[in-house]
């Protein structure tokens, strides 16, 4: 049985590598007990990839619907708000949650992306005074940060530097907290890899 590459997240790819595993030769000469801890195996990495779909179900939903509180909010607080604006603030608001969801946007991108829907607002509302822009353009522009930077935190999407930084420290750490090494005991396998 020829298998066909398929996604990471295709439950019906998982399945059939796992029914073209348990039809080899090979695995009908295991004894019962190891045939079952594969099966396990198997049924893990099926139930992994369940887990991580619902997960990013669960996270579009999240985004669009903080997206969504933060224009309203915004508006509601900073804006003269009337029907036709807090329609708009909704509908921009879920359009902009979306692109953070598919562009995995973290804090930068979140305040990139939210000012061109403020202004699409802005353009909608009543004529307003620039005091009361200026502070929602503030506002919008704080609080999508704010949004972004949790994201970052909850996602794991931190910035490269970042993380070097952080793994050159621990690395630092480890070596300088490591016992000296004699030059009678041979450097294990471990240590050369790293």
């Amino acid at each position: 049985m020829k298998l066909e590459r398929g996604t990471v997240y295709d439950r019906a790819y998982v399945e059939a590598k796992k029914a073209a595993h348990e039809s080899t030769d090979q695995f009908k000469h295991l004894p019962a007990e190891i045939q079952d801890a594969y099966r396990a195996r198997w049924q893990e990495e099926v139930d992994r990839q369940v887990a991580r779909e619902m997960l990013k179900h669960d996270m579009r939903i999240h985004t669009v619907l903080s997206c969504v509180g933060l224009f309203v909010f915004v508006t509601i607080v900073w804006d003269g708000p009337t029907i036709p604006t807090l329609l708009g603030s909704v509908l921009i608001g879920a359009v902009t949650g979306w692109s953070w969801h598919v562009l995995d946007a973290g804090r930068f991108l979140c305040l990139a992306t939210v000012l061109p829907g403020y202004l699409v607002l802005r353009v909608m509302g009543p004529g307003q005074s620039p005091y009361t822009m200026f502070f929602g353009a503030v506002a919008m522009v704080s609080l999508a940060a704010l949004v972004g930077s949790l994201r970052e935190f909850r996602t794991g999407n931190v910035p490269p530097a970042l993380l070097k930084g952080i793994r050159e420290r621990r690395l630092k750490r480890e070596r300088d907290n490591a016992p000296p090494e004699s030059d009678a005991e041979p450097r294990s396998a471990s240590r050369l890899l790293y």
